[in-house]
């Protein structure tokens, strides 16, 4: 009577198998929903033909299918420009001829107390020393002059008694030539008056501190064009305002310019090897002359460059990887990409991984460098164990079957009987754990072998379908299945039934790993979206 129990229970077998396989996937696509924050995509090319490099169209590939972190090509190049770097200004020999020029005219006419004519040469000078301050500051004697001159049109205003304005006027001298002091023969004591007021304000109270960092320690720094430092570089008492900082690893080479606008304390990240591989046109770019120079230098650039934009991650799009470099971690991973499709779905998976502190990311970051191939091989391997356990599960259903055929062809009453009986009995356990097992085995398997595509390969398409019909017969051949009551003694009458329900379990254990593949396949896809509607889903993407 109780062997005749046992016969029933093992039926929950299948709908067991479906919670399982349910769980595993809801777990393994949930480790991969973990964000990378604000993301930037650059591509980094050798050579200088830009616009014609297939890294552009793949990069925008990947900006299209990464998500609704990833920032525009628009929004990137307007931060660059606003926090990036420009060639420093060159003074033509005409141009600075006529800043001299106007320069002694301004002198000459507040001499004479000709205030209308003194504010015309002083803003022609004043507006060549902004746009060219960098430049006209590089040498002491001239920055001594930006600043002489600067401070006349703060007499001119403080003599004819705008004196507020005349403050203005002196702070902004201040701004432009942060450390000189005036020639003292030059002045008025008011003005000199005007500007030491300045200097105590902005030591007491209305001042900000200018941090400079770069990869490389003992490079100038250059602040508007005085060289007041070297890296790593700590200035306060600046007056706010926006300042041209230049750092400059290279004799007699002016480094490219970087303007920040100093309203309160704020560090700048500067790297003058980033400077020079920076492209703007057609989208921001890294441009290297060789791919021996781009080894060396990409992934510290790509850290730089998320600090200079103020994101947190940034892919960097090479011709046969791509890499996700976190501003403060450095290299989180990298995955090799051939093709459009490849970077895509490379960037998903590098863009699911959270880093949560340094030494896990640089764990998970040796882990990814493989290129997932330890991943696949694990992925295979199981799989292929998995399918063993199909197939074994097939064989022990078909021993099984021979053994219920002898059951059957025996007579009741007899030892041979109960022998027979007991034996069959005893091979089903086999079928319900060997062919369920090994789905599970296989469909997780596959999970970790799959590389990611763009879209649904056709042959996993194809196994769905064969997969699709296993299950419909599956459950027609369970459904069908006659089955023994509970109360009574088995008997050969309840061998045909049983075979039925093992075979239901075989063809399940069959076809879910096979209906796997495109499920697995179609979550993997970036670009397919899924969303509750009522008591339904609505799925949206390219199949």
């Amino acid at each position: 009577m109780a062997r005749a129990k046992h016969l029933m229970r093992p039926t929950l077998a299948p709908w067991a198998l479906v919670v399982l396989l349910a769980w595993f996937i809801t777990g393994a696509t949930g480790a991969l929903a973990q964000g990378a924050g604000e993301v930037v995509v650059i591509p980094a090319i050798v050579g200088d033909a830009v616009e014609a490099n297939p890294l552009v169209q793949r990069s925008a590939a990947i900006r299209k299918n990464a998500g609704p972190n990833v920032r525009s090509t628009t929004a990137t190049a307007q931060s660059v420009a606003r926090k990036g770097s420009v060639p420093p200004r060159q003074l033509l020999p005409e141009e600075l001829e006529r800043w001299f020029s106007h320069q002694e005219k301004a002198r000459r006419y507040l001499t004479l107390s000709n205030y209308t004519r003194a504010a015309v040469s002083l803003q022609a000078v004043q507006d060549i020393s902004k746009d060219a301050i960098e430049a006209l500051n590089r040498e002491a004697s001239r920055a001594r002059k930006v600043l002489d001159t600067c401070l006349y049109l703060v007499r001119s205003l403080w003599e004819t008694g705008q004196t507020e304005r005349a403050e203005e006027q002196a702070r902004a001298c201040r701004q432009l030539v942060p450390s000189i002091d005036p020639t003292l023969g030059l002045h008025t004591p008011d003005v000199r008056g005007v500007l030491q007021r300045v200097d105590e304000g902005r030591r007491k109270e209305a001042a900000v501190r200018l941090k400079v960092e770069s990869p490389t320690s003992g490079c100038l720094v250059r602040l508007n064009g005085l060289h007041l430092g070297e890296t790593p570089f700590s200035m306060g008492e600046l007056v706010p305002g926006e300042y041209r900082v230049q750092v400059e690893c290279e004799e007699n080479r002016p480094g490219r310019v970087h303007r920040v606008n100093l309203e309160r304390d704020e560090t700048v990240y500067i790297d003058p090897t980033l400077d020079t591989a920076l492209g703007l046109e057609p989208e921001v770019h890294l441009a290297y002359v060789s791919e021996q120079v781009m080894a060396g230098h990409t992934d510290n650039h790509g850290k730089w460059l998320a600090r200079m934009l103020g994101v947190q991650t940034v892919l960097l799009v090479e011709a046969d990887r791509v890499v996700r470099v976190d501003r403060e971690t450095g290299v989180v991973g990298e995955l090799e990409a051939q093709d459009d499709e490849d970077a895509r779905m490379a960037a998903v998976t590098l863009l699911a991984y959270e880093v949560a502190e340094p030494e896990t990311a640089s764990r998970r970051g040796a882990a990814l460098r493989d290129d997932g191939r330890t991943r696949r091989v694990f992925g295979g391997v199981q799989a292929a164990v998995g399918v063993a356990g199909v197939v074994t599960g097939a064989g022990l259903y078909a021993w099984r079957v021979k053994l219920g055929n002898r059951f059957q062809a025996t007579e009741p009453g007899t030892p041979e009987f109960a022998e027979a009986r007991d034996a069959w009995e005893d091979a089903r356990l086999g079928v319900l754990v060997a062919a369920p097992l090994g789905s599970v085995l296989a469909s997780s398997g596959f999970a970790f072998a799959y590389r990611p595509r763009a879209s649904v390969p056709w042959w996993a398409w194809t196994a769905g379908g064969i997969g699709a019909g296993l299950l419909g017969f599956g459950i027609a051949s369970m459904a069908i299945a006659d089955r023994c009551p509970a109360d009574v003694v088995t008997t050969p009458a309840c061998v045909p039934g049983q075979q039925d329900m093992d075979r239901g379990v075989l063809l399940l254990s069959m076809g879910v790993p096979m209906v796997f593949m495109p499920a697995w396949s179609l979550g993997r896809r970036r670009d397919v979206r899924v969303s509750a509607n009522g008591a339904g889903l609505s799925v949206k993407g390219t199949f």
